[in-house]
């Protein structure tokens, strides 16, 4: 076994042909998985619960749009989740000093896939679930794309 960091387990899965996840294990939490079922995608017809998409031990993942507003990025699922009535995305706002920043300043309205394990619950806001954009070693938001 290999530990690695969320950002590094993304690039693996991401890098991986879909018929090979299956055959590689990926321990989360002392369960042993492998990367088919670690990764789980957030179907974009399906109702799911805010609290669900969140607080799960796997890794979630959706297709997202990269959005500029002034200096400050964000990345707005193109799925809606639900919370206490409300049926809004999930954005994710980037830190001003995110090294990505150049990245994101070509994807600007173009879509991605984010990546997210174990966030804290989201503010919400008139257009979204708002969680700022974090990555510690096991849990936070990567976000991908293939160039």
């Amino acid at each position: 076994m290999c530990p690695g960091t969320l950002a590094e387990v993304v690039r693996a899965y991401t890098d991986m042909p879909p018929r090979d996840r299956r055959q590689h294990p990926l321990t989360i939490e002392n369960q042993i998985l492998d990367y088919q079922t670690a990764f789980q995608t957030a179907a974009l017809h399906e109702p799911v619960q805010l609290a669900d998409a969140i607080h799960q031990p796997t890794i979630r993942f959706c297709n997202a749009k990269v959005r500029k507003y002034g200096r400050l990025f964000s990345i707005w699922t193109r799925k809606h989740f639900t919370h206490e009535g409300a049926v809004k995305p999930l954005v994710f706002a980037m830190r001003p000093d995110d090294p990505s920043e150049s990245r994101l300043e070509r994807l600007t309205d173009q879509e991605v896939t984010v990546f997210w394990r174990k966030l804290p619950l989201p503010a919400i806001r008139e257009k979204g679930f708002w969680s700022p954009a974090f990555l510690d070693t096991t849990s936070g938001i990567v976000w991908h794309h293939r160039e």
